[in-house]
This record gives structure tokens, C-alpha cells and sequence, in this order.
């Protein structure tokens, strides 16, 4: 056992060095503030940090954690994970080990960021929280935390992921007007084969690691995650994935009237199965909230998502559910399991796009249900850096979903989902708006012929996809999903 002063300054010179962390909440309180919301006292634990325990390198100045991807712990309510950060000197010339980390809600999606401060002479920690992206739950905080600090040799040589090189917006070829000023993450353009990132704005200051910023996809999940499941396993099994039925490989769905519906029926939401055609009035009602969102066991997913009757044809009427995505990432599921070697959705994912695409580690946290059956949410429950969503936007808006000459994703399903807007189906009580195969196409009211094809997610959450090789995002929280406002400048330029 090495003494502390000695630890850091092994962590500093040697490459063959790693330090084991254990932290854990300090006796004195931390603090934790809401921040225009009312709902942090009635969440058992959401006042608490986490116990962690996790290993510390160093590259150059970058100071990189082990485990990548999400720790999931003991804690009522946050799992975390952290992310590479560096060794900074403080005010008394002491080594400081800064790291960046999020804090997500358990069996939500919700994402606060924060700042770790590791004394690693002093063995004293510290965190504070100021930033989220988190429309019901918003608060600062901060406080101590209990250290103790070991010495062990490495046991992994490569931590890193590739880096996309990230240029301030202001340096974009077109800039950007967000409208949602006071509710935004971050936003950014990639045009001209290029990242340009707009700044992480916080209610003190803007967040230090903005190019790292943990962010939560929500609904673009239903592109990212399911969409891209689906057209990976239609690549590899031509014929065999689209038109399978649900009710022959979810036999929780065992009606009749199941039986005819397909896997790209679940995926564009035409199941013909619901209670209101009115957008988003299945979504939001409170027995979808309580039995659907608010479990975590598969069991009790998968009955709220069988229970809606049957009011249509499959593939005519467009209603939105999350439990469509559900059924659809089940039955793929269950097809793997019958017909293949059983592979986790997920691990799919990670092994065919997140490795290739080198994603960060916080992008490996596709999130599952509770239980054994361990089912991958699908519509929603994935964590993203800005650059990963870059990297996985461009690799299916601009490759086309081929990575260094492969081809990935059924290339006629991209193309129809990216572009055919023609052959996606209404959305009810809105006549410029489209859905297909977890796309959106929104058809620009000051130019009936442009349509553009977009990502959704809950609160405030947007890609949007345009024609000249590039595309804008927006991560905020505000329920705005307004985007034309951002393009006004693309618009003017592309008249």
C-alpha cells in the first residue's frame, strides 16, 4: 500500500499504474436545491449520491475511468457513469483529478451532469451538479464524499474511443437560432463534413466538459436504437425480419387480431391496436404512464403493450406508442432467440455499429428492463455525447448505414425511412407531418415541396436531417420541439 502523495504521483509517471477509487457519501449533508421543480423530497434516495467504486489512468493530461458505460448500483434512484476527464493543479499546487460524470434516473432517462474533484494527495472528494437535461426534475447540488485510494497494476491497454474533432458553432458554415434560449443542453450543426457545437449553458456558468457532455436520447431511441436493430438483422436475414408477425413471435400478444401484424408494422406504429387516434393521447395517459413506463419488469411492459384492441387494418392509422417499439423490439428478440444464436439486442448494436462507430463509453447504455429477461426498452433508455450522436446520425442520414465498406443497415429500408416521405403514413390532426420506420418527415408549410426528415425525443430533443449532407440538433428540456426557427439561416441560404 502506497502511500497517497506517492499514488498520485504514480498515476502522473507510470503507464503500468492505475488507481482503485472507492467513494461514498461524507457524514456532513451534501446540499441539494430544486431548481423550478417540485418533485426532488417525494423520490426515495434522489437526494443522495451514489456509491461508487472505480479504477483511474492516465494519458497525457486526460485522467480516464474504468468501468466504461454506466455503473449500475445499489442506489434507490441514480446509476452513473463517468467520463474522461483531467488532472488539473489546484490553488496549493496539489494534483486534482477532475472528472465529468451523469447521473441517470433508474428505469427513466433522465440526465444530470456534474463535476468530480478528486484530492488524490489529500484523499478528499468532491461533486457538484448544475445542468441536466430533465424537463420534471431539475436541481443543483453538491457536497462531499468519503475517499480511499489504492495502487494496482493495469489490467486493460486501450480505454480511448476515437475522437471527432469539435469546432465552436460560430465557426459553422450556417448558424443556428434555437428559440427554447432559457431550456437548452446543447446544440450544434455538422455541415461540410465538419462538427460545430453550440455551448452547454447552465443556470451558473456553462458546463466545462460541453464536448462530453453525457445527453439523453429519450425518443430518438426509437431511431437510433430500434429502427437500427431492425434494418441490421433485415440486412443479414433479407426477407425474413420486415414481414414476420408479431403474434407468431410474442405470444403474450395471443389474440387473433395480432396475428397479422408485422414487424414493420411495430416500428411505424400502425398496429392498428389503440384506444384514441389523437396524437399522443395513448401516450400521455396515466395507465401507460403507470403500467407501461413506471415498471421495470418485462412481464408488465409487455401486457400494457398487448392490451390495446384492435380498432384497424395493420398499416393504416398512425398512433403513437412507445409499447409499439416494445412489442417490435421483443419479437426481434424472440426471432434471435429462435432462429440465431440468441444474441442481446444490444450487444448486436455495440458489436455491429457502437464499435466500428468507436462511440464514447457513455453510449454503451442502451437500458433493459429489471429482470432476467433483461429486454432492451427500445423507445427510449439510450445515453449519447454530442459526437456519438454525430457520428451515428451521419453514419445513417450521409453512409447510409455502410461503415468502412460494409453495409450495416438494409440500404432500401435507410433509404425509405431517411427520404420516401411519400411512403410514410399521416400523422392524425397534423397535415405536414409524416412518420416511417422511426423517422419523422415534417413538410415546410412556406414550401409545400421540401420535406425533412427528423428525430424526436421527449422534452425538447431534435435532429434534423437536411438535404445538403449536413444536419442540426438540439438537446433541451422545455417541451419546445420547434425547429424551423433554428434553420432560418440554412433556409435563406438554400433558397
Amino acid at each position: 500500500m502506497l502511500n497517497a502523495l506517492l499514488m498520485a504521483s504514480m498515476l502522473v509517471t507510470s503507464p503500468a499504474t492505475e488507481l482503485q477509487i472507492s467513494l461514498e457519501p461524507a457524514k456532513e449533508p451534501s446540499i441539494w436545491q430544486e431548481q423550478d421543480t417540485e418533485l426532488l423530497a417525494e423520490l426515495p434516495g434522489a437526494n443522495s449520491f451514489p456509491k461508487l467504486e472505480f479504477t483511474l489512468a492516465q494519458s497525457g493530461d486526460q485522467v480516464i475511468p474504468a468501468p466504461r458505460g454506466f455503473i449500475i448500483n445499489a442506489h434507490e434512484h441514480w446509476d452513473i457513469v463517468l467520463q474522461t476527464g483531467r488532472m488539473v493543479t489546484n490553488n496549493q499546487s496539489q494534483q486534482i483529478a477532475e472528472l465529468p460524470f451523469a447521473l441517470r434516473e433508474k428505469n427513466a432517462n433522465c440526465i444530470h451532469n456534474g463535476v468530480l474533484e478528486l484530492n488524490l494527495e489529500e484523499q478528499q472528494a468532491s461533486f457538484t451538479i448544475a445542468h441536466e437535461t430533465c424537463a420534471y426534475l431539475k436541481f443543483n447540488a453538491e457536497g462531499s464524499l468519503n475517499m480511499q485510494v489504492s495502487e494496482q497494476s493495469i489490467s486493460t491497454t486501450n480505454r480511448s474511443s476515437e475522437t471527432l474533432t469539435t469546432s465552436p458553432i460560430a465557426a459553422a458554415p450556417w448558424q443556428p437560432t434555437p428559440p427554447q434560449q432559457n431550456d437548452i443542453t446543447t446544440y450544434g450543426v455538422f455541415a461540410n463534413g465538419e462538427h460545430f457545437q453550440g455551448p452547454c449553458p447552465g443556470r451558473n456558468n456553462n458546463y466545462a466538459y460541453c464536448d462530453n457532455m453525457a445527453v439523453p436520447a429519450y425518443s430518438l431511441s426509437k431511431s437510433l436504437v430500434a429502427a437500427t436493430a431492425f434494418m441490421v438483422l433485415e440486412q443479414q436475414y433479407p426477407g425474413r425480419i420486415a414481414s414476420a408477425k408479431i403474434g407468431a413471435y410474442v405470444p403474450e400478444c395471443s389474440g387473433k387480431s395480432w396475428q397479422q401484424v408485422t414487424f414493420a408494422d411495430a416500428l411505424n406504429m400502425t398496429t392498428g391496436h389503440y384506444r384514441s387516434k389523437q396524437h399522443h393521447a395513448d401516450e400521455s395517459h396515466p395507465m401507460t404512464v403507470h403500467d407501461f413506463f413506471l415498471v421495470d419488469d418485462h412481464e408488465s411492459k409487455l401486457a400494457h403493450a398487448c392490451s390495446y384492441a384492435k380498432q384497424d387494418d395493420p398499416g393504416e392509422t398512425f398512433v403513437y406508442h412507445s409499447s409499439d417499439t416494445y412489442l417490435l423490439v421483443t419479437a426481434l428478440q424472440n426471432w434471435l432467440n429462435q432462429h440465431a444464436d440468441g444474441i442481446a439486442l444490444d450487444t448486436l448494436l455495440y458489436e455491429k455499429i457502437w464499435q466500428p462507430l468507436a462511440l464514447s463509453s457513455v453510449a454503451y447504455s442502451i437500458d433493459y428492463t429489471k429482470d432476467d429477461r433483461k429486454q432492451v426498452w427500445g423507445g427510449y433508455g439510450l445515453t449519447l455525447t454530442p459526437a456519438d450522436l454525430v457520428k451515428l446520425s451521419r453514419f445513417i442520414w450521409l453512409q447510409h448505414g455502410m461503415i468502412n465498406g460494409e453495409q450495416v443497415l438494409q440500404p432500401q429500408l435507410v433509404a425509405q425511412a431517411v427520404g420516401e416521405h411519400e411512403r410514410s403514413v399521416a400523422v392524425p390532426g397534423h397535415n405536414n407531418l409524416r412518420y416511417q420506420l422511426g423517422f419523422w418527415h415534417w413538410q415546410r408549410p412556406e414550401n409545400p415541396e421540401q420535406w425533412l426528415t427528423f428525430m424526436s425525443g421527449y422534452g425538447g430533443i431534435a435532429v434534423v436531417l437536411l438535404p445538403d449532407e449536413s444536419f442540426y440538433y438540439l438537446f433541451s428540456d422545455g417541451h419546445d420541439h420547434r425547429f424551423a426557427e433554428a434553420l432560418e439561416n440554412w433556409f435563406h441560404q438554400n433558397q
